[in-house]
């Protein structure tokens, strides 16, 4: 499954550093540098609880990182990243304060943003181009320019 996603991520993630502004080549790698971290803890894991502890520190530095972005940016599209990202730190603490851990469900509950992630970060650099949008993506424009 992991190698479905990684393919995925692998080609929006070559879209968007090609195509994308300065705030979606952040956010890709970002994301692609939680994502891989993540790939390298849960080989690294001695117990479940340890692993999603591990999780939680990625996404949460993730999340904090995409916010940043978010709110540098003058588009739109990122502050939907960080929602996104926010579910997925949520999801994780949720299951970290339960007293009953249900795998499956833990593995649905932490993963099922990813692919809408990475998603609108490819739909929203391509809206982008579609509207001719350029510069950098930061800073906010001054009044009347």
């Amino acid at each position: 499954m992991f190698a479905i996603y990684a393919t995925i991520l692998g080609i929006i993630a070559i879209y968007v550093l090609f195509k994308g502004q300065s705030a979606g080549r952040i956010s890709i790698v970002v994301y692609a540098t939680a994502v891989l971290a993540t790939e390298i803890s849960s080989h690294q894991l001695r117990s479940n609880d340890d692993f999603l502890s591990r999780l939680a520190i990625i996404d949460s530095t993730a999340l904090a990182c995409l916010l940043l972005v978010a709110l540098l940016s003058k588009r739109s599209w990122p502050l939907w990243v960080s929602a996104l990202q926010l579910n997925t730190v949520v999801a994780e603490l949720v299951v970290i304060t339960s007293a009953h851990n249900d795998w499956p469900i833990v593995y649905v509950l932490t993963t099922v943003w990813g692919l809408p992630t990475i998603c609108i970060m490819a739909i929203g650099v391509l809206r982008d181009n579609r509207a001719g949008v350029t510069g950098n993506g930061f800073g906010r424009k001054a009044a009347g320019a």
